[in-house]
């Protein structure tokens, strides 16, 4: 558990860190910022793509050891769970397309 919380950590931390890197809109007002409206975009579309993934990846590991399993008892399966083991990693190309529809909406004076 604690190198999934490491994973999401590290993955928001990247998000952040790019968003951050992007965007000059960050304006200090009496020790705190207000977010850019840009860099609320860049940071959506960052948590999009890493939580997809992360949970495509879990979905991926967790059926694929179960087709292993399955797979030492009864080979004759194989073309039953290529199909299963395909699935959760869909969900990591739908994060993916979302953070690229972000990206094309993005315009240097959105508000």
């Amino acid at each position: 558990m604690r190198k999934g919380a490491l994973i999401i950590g590290l993955g928001i931390l990247f998000a952040v860190s790019a968003t951050m890197a992007q965007v000059e809109g960050v304006e200090q007002t009496d020790g705190w910022f207000r977010w850019d409206p840009v860099a609320l975009a860049f940071f959506g579309a960052g948590i999009a793509a890493v939580l997809a993934g992360i949970g495509s990846s879990i979905g991926i590991g967790i059926v694929g050891g179960m087709a292993n399993g399955a797979l030492q008892e009864r080979p004759e399966l194989f073309g039953r769970f290529i199909p299963l083991a395909a699935m959760p990693g869909t969900q990591g190309i739908y994060g993916i397309v979302i953070a690229v529809v972000i990206l094309g909406k993005i315009t240097p004076g959105m508000s």
